[in-house]
């Protein structure tokens, strides 16, 4: 390990948090505060509703577009379904590979 690799792993940390924290800081109040409610809070969508004084499907739009925004401003891909795992590559699902089997077709002729 090198001298110093502790106090390199924190300032790196550090400049992340200070990166992410400067990146909050240029979104609306209210972006700010779903995200803080999702991430932060039990039942996220039953505290956020009332204090932003929006519907259910308002609440996910607004925290969908915060998400876009963040990654924007952070220069980061942003990720659609964050609570969804990305689907699998197409080469690797079962229904892309050649079957050895003959269709019905084949076998009826």
């Amino acid at each position: 390990e090198q001298p110093g690799g502790a106090d390199n792993h924190r300032s790196e940390h550090q400049e992340q948090i200070d990166r992410l924290t400067a990146a909050m800081d240029q979104l609306s109040d209210e972006e700010r505060l779903a995200l803080h409610m999702h991430y932060l809070e039990k039942s996220p969508a039953d505290a956020a509703i009332p204090a932003l004084g929006v519907s259910r499907s308002g609440y996910y739009r607004l925290l969908e577009q915060a998400r876009a925004r963040l990654a924007s401003i952070l220069g980061v891909p942003p990720n659609p379904k964050p609570h969804l795992k990305p689907s699998p590559e197409p080469s690797s699902t079962p229904s892309s590979k050649p079957s050895s089997k003959p269709s019905s077709k084949e076998v009826n002729r």
